[in-house]
């Protein structure tokens, strides 16, 4: 997917030249990716990010996230996905493992809301928190 910038682009280039390969040629693409964009804008379908589909591990987030927080973020992978096949989870492990790496980069976002400065560069090279 093209950034909004350049998918604006196309499109103004569509209508200054009314022809897909001229506009195509003006903005350095293929025809086909002016015709897509410019069929969505017609169709009043034109996005500018990703469409949101639901992901197998849907479900089991809420059990995941309690996993997490009552581990302190140590639970590992490969035993979550064990507990979760048994609960009926047909996902493979990657898909595990993204889903508590999510949960646990969460909580990081979190910590720097509250004040605390990310990890920086101490002396002798040592990785730092400091807290505000």
């Amino acid at each position: 997917m093209k950034t909004t910038e350049a998918m604006m682009e196309i499109l103004a280039a569509y209508d200054l030249m009314g022809s897909y390969r001229d506009a195509a040629a003006l903005v350095g693409c293929s025809h086909h990716t002016v015709a897509r964009y410019v069929r969505a804008r017609d169709a009043g379908g034109l996005r500018t990010t990703p469409a949101q589909r639901d992901q197998l591990i849907d479900p089991f987030r809420e059990k995941i996230e309690e996993w997490v927080d009552a581990s302190h973020r140590r639970v590992r992978a490969d035993v979550a996905q064990r507990k979760l096949q048994a609960m009926g989870y047909a996902g493979s492990e990657r898909t595990t493992r993204r889903a508590i790496a999510g949960r646990w980069a969460q909580e990081l976002v979190v910590v720097r809301l509250a004040g605390v400065e990310p990890l920086s560069r101490g002396a002798a090279g040592a990785r730092c928190i400091r807290f505000a």
